[in-house]
């Protein structure tokens, strides 16, 4: 699943991965997921390709800013933690380059995981033509995210 927005070079790493969905924010990801869970299909690991920008390393998806301190995002933060439990979803990671390269990200991050609950992972250096692959996150790009360990 992506963003709308790509970084053009790692726009033509993506076209190959197996099921990218171009969602258009928050609301429209709800839905896919939604749509997924009817359908018997489950979603281990969500991978959610965006920009991310400034000191608190904020992601974008489609047309929204992933803030969870705002009160609009948890809310639709909360609503997304149904959908990903109808969908089994396991682990998200935000690949935007540096979601998780500054504090403020990292609380970010924690503070998503709370909100839909499930671990949650981010970059902690930007992506490039190679850390994308047929399905999915590129293994040697690991080493890149935090927390590196999900308990």
């Amino acid at each position: 699943m992506t963003g709308a927005h790509f970084d053009p070079v790692v726009n033509g790493v993506l076209a190959p991965v197996a099921d990218v969905r171009v969602v258009a924010g928050l609301a429209e990801l709800d839905a896919l997921l939604r749509l997924e869970a009817t359908g018997g299909r489950s979603v281990d690991c969500l991978e959610l390709f965006g920009h991310s920008y400034g000191p608190d390393s904020v992601l974008v998806i489609g047309n929204d800013e992933i803030n969870p301190f705002e009160w609009q995002v948890e809310l639709a933060l909360g609503r997304l933690r149904t959908a990903l439990g109808d969908c089994r979803c396991r682990e998200v990671r935000l690949l935007g380059c540096e979601t998780a390269a500054t504090e403020a990200g990292r609380r970010a991050i924690e503070r998503i995981s709370e909100l839909v609950g499930v671990p949650v992972r981010g970059t902690t250096v930007s992506l490039g033509p190679g850390d994308v692959g047929r399905v999915g996150l590129a293994e040697s790009f690991e080493r890149y995210l935090w927390p590196n360990a999900i308990g």
